[in-house]
């Protein structure tokens, strides 16, 4: 009896554990070396309801001239403009801290595509988006990608690492995330590397 109230209590708490992660916005960035390209790609989702809020940073406002999609390391600075054109509305919001990446100059992307996402740090710290793709829910959800051709994370001026945004208006568990890494095959050799030396010496 004991042992089945025992599976019971793991059982639901890991059920409980899932559903609270389940339950947490997150958007992800990732930028990674593929061949000779870098990728920067961004999937996700964010809800947005405390910035929508009476006295929250939420605004929208027409786009007068057009981005240009790319990064600048050293600002925090990243736009995926492959999706609105000028005289759309983009959405914003304010956020309390966008770290930069690296100490990279302004490098425009060779081409882009899916959802528009645009974010700047510095002393602006904003993330633009557009309103449809926020549901009825105040959920913002995205994903799209740009390609560099011919370029290293090193050539663009990006230092690997974590990136993480947080904010107060953020729900518990949010956040926006950006991983700088190695090309996928590279960060496979470097485990299996590992897994052999472990082994040696075990």
């Amino acid at each position: 009896m004991v042992k089945k109230l025992s599976i019971f209590w793991i059982i639901s708490a890991v059920f409980c554990l899932s559903a609270n992660n389940a339950s947490a916005d997150y958007i992800s960035i990732e930028i990674y070396e593929q061949e000779n390209d870098v990728i920067v790609s961004h999937s996700g989702s964010l809800n947005i309801s405390q910035f929508k809020a009476e006295g929250g940073s939420y605004a929208e406002y027409t786009i007068e001239v057009p981005y240009n999609s790319g990064v600048i390391p050293s600002d925090g600075y990243l736009t995926n403009f492959s999706e609105p054109s000028v005289g759309d509305t983009q959405a914003r919001i304010i956020l309390e801290s966008v770290p930069s990446f690296g100490d990279g100059d302004p490098v425009g992307a060779d081409s882009a595509t899916g959802d528009y996402l645009h974010l700047e740090g510095g002393s602006l710290n904003r993330l633009y988006f557009l309103p449809e793709d926020v549901d009825e829910n105040n959920i913002l959800t995205v994903s799209g990608s740009m390609t560099f051709q011919n370029s290293t994370i090193n050539s663009l001026g990006m230092d690997m690492g974590t990136y993480t945004i947080t904010d107060s208006n953020f729900a518990q568990g949010e956040k926006i995330e950006m991983t700088i890494t190695p090309e996928p095959a590279t960060i496979a050799l470097l485990g299996i590397g590992g897994f052999a030396l472990r082994r040696k010496h075990s």
